[in-house]
């Protein structure tokens, strides 16, 4: 393999990625570094940005007894001094 090829190590599927190369391919493409930044910031915004309107979709459709049993997993994992 050559120094300017792209080696993807992963199978390709149908469906939607939780992952883009996209930034790795415009690296290896020359952009500018300047623009390479603003993307990945852009791209960091946008998955935060996913994450919460899913953790909020998710709160609402989930049952009350579930919702509770999750808070009590996390002071229970406070507790302990775990968990983030």
């Amino acid at each position: 393999m050559e120094d300017n090829e792209l080696l993807f190590t992963f199978r390709l599927v149908r469906g939607a990625g939780s992952k883009s190369f996209g930034l790795i391919v415009a690296k290896a493409a020359g952009l500018p570094l300047r623009i390479l930044e603003a993307a990945r910031e852009k791209s960091e915004e946008f998955e935060a940005r996913c994450r919460s309107r899913a953790q909020q979709q998710a709160s609402v459709h989930r049952p009350k007894w579930i919702t509770r049993r999750i808070s009590d997993a996390h002071r229970s994992a406070a507790a302990l001094g775990v968990g983030g």
